[in-house]
């Protein structure tokens, strides 16, 4: 019955995950269709994320890269809430949307422990 439980706890995870990420991209196609930009920001976001990965790798010896990176991903964070903003979005509207952001919607924080949302899941499947 306990493993029951638990399944039932992560069935509603996997239900938020998949309601959220609906919300996300439904948002995210009508912000890239009024604002293209912002789609392309997004895409320069992400390469400038992978270099500062790469450039983590590579130690001390990364570390100008690191810099550049940090400050490319700066600048492009602060360009797209600008236009965002100017647009009537939130300046993180886009974003991936979770019901709960300390555990992301998986019910597990960062060290193991579980997220304080996984009882009010639970509490809410035995009051019902």
């Amino acid at each position: 019955a306990k493993q029951d439980l638990y399944s039932k706890v992560m069935a509603l995870y996997e239900e938020d995950r998949r309601r959220n990420t609906e919300k996300t991209n439904q948002i995210r196609r009508e912000i890239y269709e009024k604002l293209p930009m912002v789609k392309e920001l997004n895409q320069e976001l992400q390469d400038a994320r992978f270099g500062l990965s790469r450039a983590l790798f590579m130690g001390a010896n990364g570390s100008a890269a690191q810099e550049r990176e940090k400050k490319r991903i700066s600048a492009i964070l602060a360009e797209r809430a600008r236009l965002l903003t100017e647009a009537g979005y939130a300046p993180d509207a886009g974003e991936q949307i979770y019901t709960c952001r300390l555990c992301k919607d998986t019910g597990e924080l960062d060290d193991g422990t579980r997220c304080s949302c996984f009882k009010d899941k639970l509490a809410l499947l035995q009051a019902e």
